[in-house]
């Protein structure tokens, strides 16, 4: 700006703005644009003022507009209740519309919304958030707000029980089975907060012997029974070997040499009797 130190005195940044008139150009490109400058009404009164750009020509490049669709991300803060999960994030709609040059669209990989508080939850919580545009180079062509749902889950763990007893289920009548293998390992997997605590019950493992009718040595499966709230991932070893004999039978012996004492007293009631 030059003119009068009185004039100058009075102007400010608000006084002028510069504009890049792009309407001409329709092809891609790059372009060389004269800096256009517009005075207030203020500086239109003044007298003998000139006004120049520096600098007076701007190179510009132009690209396509382009719409494209990217997912939302919902971001989160806070920490669940102990021995709980996020296993995933839901929102509606799944994904936004935006515009703007080629590449400014091709480097936005998704939307993030505004921050959730999850602190101490252990259930789905469905909320709408916000959406935040970190990229003034594009605008989003969607509502402000989206429907979200987060789900929340227990967190399942393996757990490792060794020398967990095996029970043998008894052959037909008149046999008896034995095994050295009488312990083994069971790999089991639930809930985190379930598992903390908890105790294996009696009896769980069990090898079904029922079947077996002569003796001999069987490798049989170990089998377990339902547990509530658990999988039973494996057991180790998965089979034993199992010896089946015949009972021992027990003699009745009768001893004929036994003799009984006569009671006195009855044979003397016998005679008064008479």
């Amino acid at each position: 700006i030059k003119g009068k130190p009185e004039d100058i005195t009075k102007l400010t940044e608000r006084s002028f703005s510069a504009e890049l008139n792009l309407d001409y150009f329709t092809v891609p490109g790059k372009y060389s644009v004269p800096v256009t400058i517009y005075s207030s009404s203020e500086v239109d009164v003044m007298e003998g003022l000139e006004i120049k750009a520096s600098p007076q020509v701007i190179d510009v490049e132009l690209e396509e507009k382009t719409i494209e669709y990217v997912p939302v991300l919902v971001r989160t803060s806070g920490q669940l209740s102990k021995g709980y999960e996020v296993i995933g994030k839901e929102t509606n709609p799944k994904l936004v519309r935006i515009i703007g040059s080629s590449s400014s669209v091709k480097a936005v990989k998704n939307i993030e919304t505004d921050v959730v508080d999850i602190s101490g939850l252990s259930e789905d919580l469905e909320t709408q958030l916000k959406l935040i545009n970190l990229n003034k180079r594009i605008t989003i062509d969607n509502p402000s707000y989206i429907d979200v749902k987060i789900l929340i889950s227990e967190i399942k763990e393996d757990k490792i029980y060794n020398d967990v007893s095996i029970t043998l289920l008894n052959p037909m009548e008149g046999l008896e089975a034995k095994t050295d293998s009488t312990k083994a390992s069971v790999i089991v997997n639930g809930p985190q907060n379930y598992l903390e605590s908890y105790k294996l019950p009696y009896g769980l493992l069990y090898v079904d012997c029922s079947t077996i009718s002569e003796p001999g040595e069987y490798k049989l499966e170990i089998k377990n029974h339902k547990l509530n709230n658990l999988d039973l991932i494996s057991i180790e070893p998965a089979t034993i070997l199992v010896s089946v004999t015949e009972k021992e039978k027990q003699s009745e012996v009768l001893d004929e040499n036994v003799e009984f004492e006569e009671n006195p007293e009855n044979q003397q009631t016998e005679i008064q009797e008479w």
